[in-house]
This record gives structure tokens, sequence and C-alpha cells, in this order.
């Protein structure tokens, strides 16, 4: 039973949602150091080599920025799912709690 205004949260549906996102993050962030660009500067032609090199550089630099947004995604999606564990822990103690009065008080 649920009183107005009440937190109801169906704790085992945001598991497997927030699950399925982390694994989804890690996935991606496989996948991407899987496709990681192997370009050397010197393939952006002979007299070019300081632009090929900034290319490369800004390459990397996309890579390492993309795989470390992964990586945040998917924590932040973790401390969800440990903020729905900390959610069912004290909906047990309250509970658990409100049988120990109500035997107390015989309500």
């Amino acid at each position: 039973m649920t009183h107005a205004g009440a937190l109801d949260i169906d704790i085992d549906a945001v598991r497997e949602r927030y699950s399925a996102a982390i694994d989804a993050y890690r996935d991606a962030a496989l996948h991407l150091q899987r496709q990681r660009p192997a370009i050397a500067a010197s393939a952006f032609g002979e007299g070019f080599a300081p632009e090929g090199q900034r290319v490369v550089e800004a390459l990397e630099a996309l890579h390492e920025t993309s795989v470390r947004f992964l990586a945040a995604r998917g924590e932040n999606w973790q401390q969800v799912l440990m903020l729905s564990d900390a959610t069912v822990a004290a909906d047990q103690d309250t509970a658990d709690a409100v049988r120990v009065t109500d035997g107390v008080t015989g309500a």
C-alpha cells in the first residue's frame, strides 16, 4: 500500500535499465579501443608532416575524450544502481522498525 506522495520505485526495473546502460557504455568503450585511429603524420604527404602531426594529435585527443566520457557515464549509472540499493536497504530498515513499533504498541 502506498500513500499519496510516497516514493514508489520498481527497483528491479531500475536495476535492469541501468545495468543495460552500463553494459552499452562498456561495449562502446571496448569498440572504440579496438577502432583506435592509427594514422601516421607522414600519411598526409611529403611536406605536410607538421600539419599531419596536428591532425594525429587532435584525433588522439578526441579518442581519449570519448573514452573518458563513456567511462564517466558508466560510473554515473553505477551510482544510480548504488542509490537504488541504498533505497531498498532504507525501505527494509523502515519496514523492520515499523514492525517492531507495531509489536510494542499493539497497533
